[in-house]
């Protein structure tokens, strides 16, 4: 599972054209260039957690000049890591240690939500199942406690019970999955 998100994550960050990077996106705290700049600072920061090293700083993890072949690098070592032992793991991010498990779905959360966020900025096809949406959704429900509402994750939005998985997602973190850059018209 979370090799295939990191990977659809990876080729939406290769995709994005130089002159994407001032676009606004669906989450409200990010354009283009800092949500690519948080997805691959995070996605080392995950790294550094399972490589048993804490007190990380993420801002001081940004991509260089090539931010999906850095994304790729972190992607690789998370699952190198991953398999070697991250389901026993506690791992040390921010706070407190975390088991493993936990943070595997808080990962697979994260890069799906904001590779559709990326994805809904930059007008490319989402690489995602709808087992990713719907396995992202059962972690978020977990973790996405009301306290944590606000700045990334707003009130969420009412769909259909009956819309796509990745539709209740990307509602369920506070976004409209009806999302279009300023500027684009719905065609009709």
């Amino acid at each position: 599972m979370l090799e295939g998100v990191l990977a659809g994550a990876r080729a939406l960050i290769a995709a994005v054209a130089t002159d994407a990077l001032q676009r606004p996106t669906p989450c409200p705290m990010f354009d283009v260039q800092a949500l690519v700049e948080h997805m691959v600072s995070w996605l080392r920061m995950f790294d550094a957690g399972f490589a048993g090293r804490s007190g990380v700083d993420p801002k001081t993890l940004g991509p260089g000049p090539e931010p999906a072949t850095d994304f790729a690098d972190a992607a690789a070592s998370v699952l190198r890591r991953w398999r070697a032992g991250g389901p026993q793991a506690m791992v040390a991010l921010t706070g407190s240690p975390t088991p493993g498990p936990f943070v595997y779905r808080m990962m697979v959360g994260e890069y799906v939500v904001h590779g559709w966020d990326l994805a809904a900025a930059t007008g490319q096809p989402l690489p995602f199942s709808a087992e990713h949406a719907e396995f992202a959704l059962a972690a978020l429900r977990d973790m996405l406690q009301p306290q944590y509402r606000g700045g990334a994750f707003g009130p969420e939005v009412g769909v259909p019970a009956d819309a796509a998985a990745v539709d209740r997602l990307v509602a369920f973190t506070g976004r409209d999955p009806r999302w279009l850059p300023p500027g684009h018209a719905v065609e009709r």
